[in-house]
């Protein structure tokens, strides 16, 4: 598949009243119309027009990908930890996505 990211990292599924859970490692794939994110056996999609923000996301200890957007069904923000957030976003811009930093 062409423009393809494919990295492993851990995951965060972060609701609104902030409580967080935090699986084992977890997949991103990414294409030019769309963002999926897999743990737990779940997997959640997400196309690029209901993406409302990209950024970098730190905690005290980890730097990971924020993924605010619009589907109703999945909690309002995602976020994926990367050891290697400069590879993935630069993955993303070139796909064509805005990383804030």
């Amino acid at each position: 598949m062409v423009g393809l990211l494919m990295t492993f990292g851990r995951f965060d599924s972060r609701q609104v009243d902030m409580m967080q859970a935090t699986p084992p490692l977890g997949a991103l794939f990414t294409t030019q119309s769309q963002i999926v994110l897999i743990a737990f056996g779940r997997q959640y999609a997400i196309d690029r027009s209901e993406i409302t923000g990209l950024s970098r996301y730190r905690s005290a200890f980890r730097t990971g990908l924020l993924i605010e957007h619009q589907v109703s069904t999945l909690p309002k923000t995602l976020v994926f930890y990367t050891r290697q957030f400069a590879e993935t976003r630069q993955a993303l811009v070139e796909l064509g996505y805005s990383v804030d930093v």
